[in-house]
Parts: structure tokens; C-alpha cells; sequence
């Protein structure tokens, strides 16, 4: 199997995800034997593997009535001011 790159130099997202989740494992048998924690565990490189997300509340809002109190937009803005405060970028 040949990797493919795409025009900002990722690896194709199958080769990234299989890459993601053996490394993953890797961390965890390596956690197991000598006790040290590692990140990511195996589900999350499953989650961050993904091409992307897509968050909708319709299911909370029927089950639990749940409501955001604000909107997306403030939200990401607000998270990128944190990030930036908080040296996470």
C-alpha cells in the first residue's frame, strides 16, 4: 500500500487513523507493563482520527432538555481566547 499525501503534506486519513490506533496500543501495553501513564489511549486516537466532528443537541435537548446558553460562535471565540491565554496553541 502506498501512502498518499495531500496538498498540505497529510498523510491519507485511513494510513493516519491505523498510525493513531497502533501507536495508541503501543502506549497502553508499554502503561501496562511499567505503570507509567500514556496518552492518547486507544479511544482517543479513535476520536482523533477523525476527519471531523459534528456536534448537534438535538438528542440532550429531547432526553434532558438541554439548551445552550450561548451560541457557537461565542463559544469558539471564547475558546480561542483561552487557548491564547493558556500558551495551548
Amino acid at each position: 500500500m502506498r501512502s498518499r499525501i495531500d496538498a498540505c503534506g497529510h498523510l491519507d486519513s485511513d494510513r493516519a487513523h491505523v498510525c493513531a490506533i497502533a501507536a495508541a496500543f503501543g502506549g497502553e501495553l508499554a502503561s501496562r507493563i511499567d505503570k507509567k501513564p500514556r496518552a492518547p489511549q486507544p479511544a482517543e486516537a479513535k476520536m482523533g482520527a477523525q476527519q471531523a466532528w459534528t456536534c448537534v443537541g438535538d438528542a440532550a435537548r429531547a432526553d434532558f432538555g438541554f439548551s445552550a446558553e450561548i451560541d457557537l460562535a461565542e463559544g469558539i471565540r471564547r475558546t480561542h481566547e483561552w487557548y491564547l491565554a493558556n500558551d495551548w496553541y
